[in-house]
Formats: C-alpha cells, structure tokens, sequence
C-alpha cells in the first residue's frame, strides 16, 4: 500500500449533502399530491368529515351551516374547508347531479338537518352512500355492492 488516503474534504461533505437534500426535497414534492385512497368510500368519508364540522359549527354559532356544492369547481365548501371530488368521480344528491351551485347539506342550531342521501360514484368501484338523518343530525356511511 502506498499510504495514500482517500479523505473528503467539509465543503466536499456539505455538497453531496446538499444534492441528496435537494433530491429528496424534489421527490417529497412529486409525491405529496398522491393520494392512495381515491375511491368513493374514501371520498365519502372526507364528506362525512365536513358535514361533521359543520354540524358542531351550526350548534357553536347559534344558525343553519350549510355545506354548498359547486359543480363548475367540484368542490363541497363548508365552515372554511373543501373537499374536491376527483374527475373521474360523480356525486348524486337525493338521486340528482346538481348542475348549479346550491346547499347539498344544511345542518341546523339544534343539531339535526335537512334529510339528505349523497352518492359518490366512480367506474369499476363500489358506491358510497353517505344518509343524513333529519331528526339528529346523525351521517351514516354505506358502501354498496
């Protein structure tokens, strides 16, 4: 051997380090837009979720809370959140695709609502059901076959 060592210099070090940060910062990027859950029941779920939040903002507030639709965007909007439903996705409210904007959940200050069946559907995939019960207020959650 001849002695000869093969030592990185800290601005050596520091670079290479940077390059992988910068790779791993490029991917993470890519991929935080990927969902592994696009499927009717998921989306439902999210729904649920707003319709919730919108319930207990009703009973804070004191007044009707309503979850609107708006089919140009695809988007349900309600008490400052939004879920957008995905291209391939059609939403029916009480057996109907709304074709202009309008309330598709109304959530009222003593905790129950205005009936309401939401169906999410998409090819090749089981629909989701999401029932709002009228007297409680209560969203239940069905995946049909």
């Amino acid at each position: 051997m001849n002695g000869r060592r093969c030592n990185y210099t800290l601005l050596e070090l520091v670079a290479a380090i940077g390059v992988l940060l910068l790779l791993f910062g490029i991917a993470l990027v890519n991929f935080a837009n990927f969902r592994l859950e696009e499927t009717p029941a998921a989306q439902i779920g999210r729904v649920r979720r707003l319709g919730a939040l919108c319930r207990r903002a009703a009973i804070a507030q004191g007044k009707p809370v309503g979850v609107m639709f708006r089919p140009a965007e695809r988007t349900l909007q309600g008490s400052g959140e939004t879920v957008v439903l995905p291209e391939h996705m059609t939403l029916r409210i009480n057996g109907a695709e709304l074709l202009e904007d309008g309330v598709a959940m109304l959530f009222f200050p003593d905790g129950n609502a205005a009936e309401v069946t939401m169906e999410i559907t998409a090819e090749n995939e089981a629909p989701a059901v999401l029932r709002v019960s009228p007297l409680t207020g209560m969203m239940e959650v069905y995946e049909e076959d």
